[in-house]
């Protein structure tokens, strides 16, 4: 099953039967996100991102710097609330969700804030779930320029790997996955700077 289908899937189920546990899950959403945010650390090999080149290494601190720069100039331009802003750019430059609830924290951000920053990012990732891969065909990327491409530019990790994932179809090796997944090894390191960052701020 292709990773969009999985996912209007999840959407149409949530949709039509709703969430049967809608208050107690409301209350535990944030804990659960912070708590996530740890355990990725867990979860992701550093040693991995060694095999990142020098290139792409540089792609990820330009991109970062340069999501950060125009995300703070558009909510600037729009009137945006300046911590939804604040968080929706992190989310951008970073791992969606995940910087998100990490930089939550450190500028204090309230519920609401952070489920429009959340809502937002999510709707960009699941766009770039399923249109990347068609636009990538189109385009005919080989596999690991888009890998750089979906591991830079979809927001949440799961999105961008299960983007490569469908892209990889019909290819011998699933460099695509690979590559996207070193590219975001690599940005989740500067979840913490960020946070310092947001902090300080």
């Amino acid at each position: 099953m292709s990773s969009w289908i999985a996912l209007v899937l999840g959407i149409m189920f949530a949709i039509f039967l709703g969430n049967p546990y809608e208050g107690k899950s409301g209350n535990l959403t944030s804990n659960l996100l912070k708590t996530s945010v740890v355990g990725i650390g867990f979860g992701y090999p550093l040693s991995a991102i060694t095999e990142l080149s020098a290139s792409s290494f540089y792609f990820v601190i330009i991109f970062i710097i340069i999501a950060i720069v125009v995300g703070a100039f558009l909510t600037k331009l729009f009137a945006v609330d300046n911590k939804i802003g604040d968080m929706i750019s992190s989310g951008t430059a970073i791992c969606g969700a995940s910087a998100i609830a990490a930089i939550a924290s450190a500028i204090k951000a309230s519920e609401k804030q952070i489920s429009i920053a959340l809502g937002t990012v999510f709707i960009l990732s699941a766009s770039g779930l399923i249109l990347f891969p068609i636009i990538g065909n189109s385009l005919q990327l080989s596999q690991e320029q888009f890998g750089v491409w979906a591991g830079l530019t979809i927001h949440d990790t799961a999105s961008a790997i299960g983007a490569a994932l469908d892209f990889d179809k019909g290819f011998e090796k699933d460099i695509a996955e690979k590559v996207t997944t070193i590219i975001k090894l690599a940005k989740v390191i500067f979840i913490v700077p960020l946070v310092f960052l947001g902090a300080l701020l």
